[in-house]
């Protein structure tokens, strides 16, 4: 995905950084991409011009999630919800641990469907989204997408 604004391009570097310094590897991950958009999700959404892919996961048509240079959406339970975290300051949740840490996710075995767990990120105004998400290795990519978003300073504002 091409992108001629210099900002997106900037975002997508340090949260690409972040989430593969921080993610180990990810060789085992089966329903989670970095840096790139699923293609059933792009059948799905469209991008505005310049906006580009962090890090997604899809689960299936009804339940999927991307975080983008401008935005977080998720589709859970019938439900398609966006934040924007450039001028909504975020927190998120991942699974039964505040802090989304990766210690109480379960690994997958080789060769089974991976398990999933839901996350909330919520925006200061107290809108909420929720997202499923792989567990084992894979987690540490959405945590590590939202996390990035948490912490952003001086980065593009709308």
């Amino acid at each position: 995905m091409l992108s001629d604004n210099p900002i997106d391009h900037k975002v997508q570097h340090l949260a690409l950084a972040r989430i593969l310094r921080r993610a180990g590897s990810l060789q085992d991950c089966k329903r989670t991409l970095v840096g790139e958009l699923h293609p059933n999700i792009a059948c799905l959404l469209t991008l505005a011009t310049g906006e580009l892919p962090i890090a997604c996961g899809f689960m299936g048509d009804n339940s999927w999630w991307l975080v983008t240079t401008r935005r977080i959406t998720s589709q859970h339970a019938g439900q398609q919800c966006t934040l924007d975290p450039r001028s909504d300051s975020i927190t998120a949740t991942f699974g039964h641990d505040p802090k989304g840490t990766a210690h109480d996710f379960g690994t997958a075995a080789a060769g089974i469907t991976p398990a999933t767990d839901l996350a909330t990120v919520t925006a200061a105004d107290g809108r909420q989204l929720r997202l499923e998400f792989e567990t084992g290795p894979a987690c540490m990519v959405p945590i590590q997408a939202c996390h990035f978003w948490q912490s952003a300073t001086g980065l593009h504002r709308p």
